[in-house]
């Protein structure tokens, strides 16, 4: 076995990869949380990579030693080595397809056609013992490489070039560490498939798949990116990338709830304090929704999704009931209060955007001060529609300046005459139908856009009086109720 290290086949490289593999698999399996496509071809090719890795080990050890080697044994491992590695490319591959969800935006038939070389080939791998088309033995002179020997390697490269050219079409802002994690992968592997194609007695492919499996496990793979720390439940990408997946079917439901003034208690009590109580929520959450996907969406706020049959009633019923009594932590009592919000099971979602949407309002309404809780159904799925399309066409008006002002004239009692005006700001659809200030000015406030939106009404209303409106309507003066901040931007700007 000594001599077998360090003869032709030195593998002492190859060795120290087998526990950083095992390593990495089991760490993955123990803290994963993510039921999805891509989880569960990564960790496929895992397993093949490992598994390749053993029958590898194994038939350069039969090979080094072929004039004792049964030949039906050397033929065997290497069928064994060749069809894991196979196994591992393709699952890579799909792995890559699923996690730059590529089956969205391309017709599944092209998938489908992608996946017809595997079979010719594994087919190619399994028959070579029997026509020496791989690898060949001669009693007398030892191992050969076969015909298509190459043809091997050149599939490999063929579906690991289809990864970076997708990897690079499909290339967003939101998925930058994704595709940097894919193209770092894909080297390793591609200096792994040259080398062992060159070098065809040496084993360098599985351990460049295991340095291409830790780059994707550190940058984007690790469980921990998808759990939050506090709580030990999901993430709020957790929850985006699950919820694309669930959205396929429409078949799930839930509910969520939010501690009532979270910041402010953080604020009174301390962040520390408060913060700490989150992990006893976690736990609680865990030992009662353990069939459930759960998550924490940050700042005080949780949810529940179940693909089973679940009484939702009763379910948040019992969440309040255990929120009604105290929660103990190192000899320390404390009281939460908390509303609740039901997603209504009949809902269709467009997308998971318009899903967080309707949740995210749905949690600022329930912490609101009238603390009740918030049936999600279709009426309020096409409030929040109407919402956002309304904060969308402000954040256009406002980059646009292109609100418009009506004056509205003010009548003298006595006289009858028209002595002034008050100015309203007014927002038009794409459709040109007027959106009334009710239904934005509440929003800019939220938002933080109501000083822009009084600069610019301000503004068109001295445009008005500089160009001589008031004398032609007759009017002595316009009313602009404006904040100090918005006159003062607008004389700066035109002092």
């Amino acid at each position: 076995m000594i001599d077998f290290l360090r003869g032709s086949y030195d593998m002492d490289f190859y060795l120290a990869a087998i526990p950083v593999q095992v390593l990495f698999l089991v760490y993955y399996m123990r803290k994963r949380k993510l039921p999805l496509k891509d989880t569960m071809y990564f960790t496929n090719l895992m397993y093949f990579n490992l598994a390749a890795m053993i029958a590898g080990i194994l038939s350069a050890a039969a090979c080094a030693g072929w004039e004792t080697t049964p030949v039906p044994v050397i033929y065997g491992l290497n069928v064994g080595y060749h069809l894991f590695v196979l196994l591992a490319a393709y699952n890579g591959f799909r792995y890559v397809m699923e996690t730059l969800h590529a089956g969205d935006r391309i017709n599944p038939k092209w998938m489908r056609l992608a996946a017809v070389p595997v079979l010719p080939m594994a087919l190619v791998i399994f028959v070579s013992q029997f026509f020496g088309s791989m690898i060949s033995v001669d009693p007398e002179t030892g191992i050969h490489q076969g015909s298509l020997y190459p043809l091997f390697y050149g599939f490999l490269i063929f579906y690991l070039v289809l990864c970076l050219a997708t990897a690079l079409v499909f290339r967003t802002e939101d998925n930058e560490g994704q595709v940097e994690g894919i193209l770092t992968a894909g080297a390793f592997i591609m200096a792994g498939i040259l080398l062992e194609g060159y070098y065809w007695q040496e084993l360098f492919l599985s351990f460049s798949f295991t340095m291409g499996i830790a780059v994707i496990y550190l940058t984007v793979r690790n469980p921990d990116l998808f759990l939050d720390h506090k709580t030990e439940l999901m993430t709020r990408e957790a929850f985006r990338m699950i919820m694309r997946q669930l959205l396929e079917k429409n078949d799930f439901e839930g509910f969520g709830f939010v501690i009532r003034d979270y910041d402010e208690c953080r604020m009174a009590y301390g962040g520390a304090f408060v913060d700490g109580f989150l992990g006893y929520f976690g736990k609680y959450l865990r030992q009662e929704f353990s069939k459930q996907y759960l998550f924490y969406m940050g700042g005080g706020r949780f949810f529940i999704v179940s693909t089973l049959p679940m009484d939702l009633e009763a379910e948040v019923s019992k969440v309040h009931e255990r929120f009604r009594k105290p929660w103990g932590r190192d000899g320390k009592i404390a009281y939460f209060d908390i509303n609740c919000c039901i997603l209504d099971d009949t809902l269709v979602f467009s997308s998971v955007d318009e899903l967080k949407q309707c949740i995210g309002i749905a949690f600022e309404t329930a912490d609101s001060p009238k603390h009740e809780d918030v049936i999600i159904d279709k009426g309020y799925q096409e409030r929040v529609k109407r919402q956002f399309h309304v904060r969308g066409l402000l954040e256009e008006s406002l980059a646009g300046n292109s609100l418009e002002v009506f004056l509205q004239p003010l009548v003298e009692a006595s006289s009858g005459r028209v002595e002034g005006a008050e100015a309203l700001v007014r927002m038009k659809d794409k459709d040109g139908s007027i959106v009334g200030p009710a239904e934005f000015i509440d929003m800019a406030s939220a938002t933080g856009a109501v000083s822009i939106l009084g600069e610019q009404v301000f503004a068109k209303v001295c445009e008005f009086i500089r160009d001589g409106g008031l004398e032609a309507c007759g009017m002595k003066w316009v009313h602009v109720n404006v904040g100090q901040c918005s006159v003062c931007a607008v004389v700066w700007q035109n002092a």
